[in-house]
Order: structure tokens, then sequence, then C-alpha cells
């Protein structure tokens, strides 16, 4: 009998975490966690997540009229599902650098919607520089 094994990865969580800050590195992106309670943050962790290169679209409209929207593939980045992210320093956590977790779904979500919101900046600002010379 044929069967389909799925590769399966098992590392921590820190659910109650809410992903804060991204920034874009070469290769990846670095990015903080942030337990809080009563609106105070009490624990913190600055992270790396390794990202792959990916292009998606952007509508682009020049004017004012829905009609003139054109897609317009960009270059992007994104976090994989099940991806391991590693620990880069922590504050308040009973965690080690370089100590490795997977992102529970709505931070990877999060994440990927951050970097997505980041490559269409940087896309708004590259036709800027090109308008105005």
């Amino acid at each position: 009998m044929n069967a389909i094994t799925q590769e399966t990865i098992l590392a921590p969580v820190f659910l109650d975490f809410v992903l804060t800050e991204v920034q874009v590195e070469e290769n990846g992106a670095i990015f903080t966690l942030e337990y809080r309670f009563k609106h105070v943050s009490d624990a913190r962790m600055e992270c790396f997540i390794p990202l792959v290169q990916s292009t998606q679209t952007y509508i682009h409209n020049d004017g004012l009229d829905p009609q003139d929207d054109v897609d317009v593939e960009i270059n992007s980045m994104f976090a994989p599902d099940n991806s391991l992210a590693t620990i880069l320093c922590a504050d308040g956590v009973t965690a080690k650098e370089d100590q490795q977790f997977m992102l529970t779904s709505d931070q990877a979500f999060k994440l990927n919607q951050l970097l997505e919101e980041h490559f269409e900046y940087v896309y708004e600002r590259q036709l800027e520089r090109q308008e105005c010379c």
C-alpha cells in the first residue's frame, strides 16, 4: 500500500505573543514578538526568520478612475508555513538565544501581511523617485 507522508516539524510556539515590528533584511526578516498584559509589554523577543523570494500583484493607478487600474507584478518575500524562526534576544521570557520555534498561524499571517505592505511601500517610493527625475 502506498502512503503519502508529510514532514512534521515539532518546535515550541509562543501562543500569547503578538508580532509588533518587522525589518526586512537581504535573506530574511527580523521581527519582534511581545507579550502584553493590560497594555504593558511584559516580555519581548527579537527574532529572525528566513524568507522566500516571490512576487505579488500590486494594483497601480495614476488617476482616480478604477477603470485605469493596472496589475503590476512586484518583487516580494514571504515566510512559508512551518518555517522555523530563531530567537536573537529575549527579555522576560524563559527562552535562549538561537532557540528555534514556529510561529502560530496568526503570527505568520501578520508577518506576511506586514511584509506585503513593506514591499508595496518600497514600490511606491520607487515610482515617486522615477516621476520626480
